[in-house]
């Protein structure tokens, strides 16, 4: 225990796309009489923090000071979001839109598998950006650093406004992309891509030498300092731009549901 490091005195704000993710758990026996679906027997539910506000909540059991930006609508979801992230400490900047429904994630699990989800979301009102970019910059100068979680539902279509503001008050910002335009993310200090992710930008890669050519192809393109490339069971790639890649190998692990 003595090698965690200590990050009681990082502060974080992490913006991006904000849900609740909520979890109906039963078990099966049978296959219902009236379709070819199996009959759940409900024995539980319950719901956390998802998106964003769930980067936030890893970053708060790191014993980190995190803040959390995102657009939620004025309903019930958004007000269990915000009592969640008050038991956990988060500071709430959340936007709150008359106009918008709280993104949600159901999913059915029995015997722990995942039978079934249901995402219920739209299209954010126009203005939200210009909200968010607006309460970012108040609140920005209280912490080092700035994690960009995008799940590409609209809440940074203006990445690179937030960006080009940390650049000139000379403040890191690291970047989980999921949007298909990456010039959006311009001048980042890193980028987190998966490893599908970074191939549809790359090209495919037959292998590390290829990984590590076009990596550092677009860390000069997007003048980044580095790409963080996950690859799921076969660890994680640091690409740098004047370094040798660093590869840490991860042993997997079989996980039923990764949230």
């Amino acid at each position: 225990m003595n090698n965690i490091p200590d990050f009681s005195k990082a502060k974080i704000l992490v913006v991006g796309d904000v849900m609740l993710d909520k979890y109906i758990i039963g078990d099966t026996k049978r296959i219902s009489p009236e379709a070819p679906v199996p009959i759940v027997k409900v024995e539980d539910n319950y719901e956390r923090l998802g998106g964003a506000a769930n980067v936030a909540l890893n970053l708060s059991k790191l014993k980190c000071k995190v803040g959390l930006i995102g657009i939620v609508g004025d309903d019930e979801s958004s007000k269990i979001i915000q009592k969640k992230l008050r038991e956990e400490k988060i500071i709430d900047s959340l936007i709150k839109s008359k106009n918008y429904r709280t993104i949600e994630k159901l999913r059915l699990i029995s015997r722990n598998q995942q039978l079934l989800r249901l995402d219920f979301e739209e299209n954010l009102p126009n203005k939200s950006s210009d909200d968010l970019l607006k309460i970012f910059r108040e609140n920005v100068q209280n912490y080092d650093l700035v994690i960009l979680s995008d799940y590409d539902k609209g809440c940074l279509i203006q990445a690179n406004k937030i960006i080009d503001f940390c650049r000139r008050e000379r403040i890191k910002v690291i970047v989980d992309p999921k949007q298909i335009n990456y010039k959006i993310y311009k001048g980042a200090t890193l980028i987190t891509p998966n490893f599908k992710e970074f191939e549809l930008i790359v090209g495919k890669c037959e292998n590390l030498k290829e990984i590590n050519q076009k990596g550092k192809e677009l860390i000069e393109e997007l003048n980044l300092e580095g790409i963080l490339l996950t690859m799921g069971e076969k660890g994680i790639i640091l690409l740098q731009k004047d370094k040798e890649s660093y590869v840490e190998n991860t042993k997997a692990r079989e996980v039923f549901d990764v949230t």
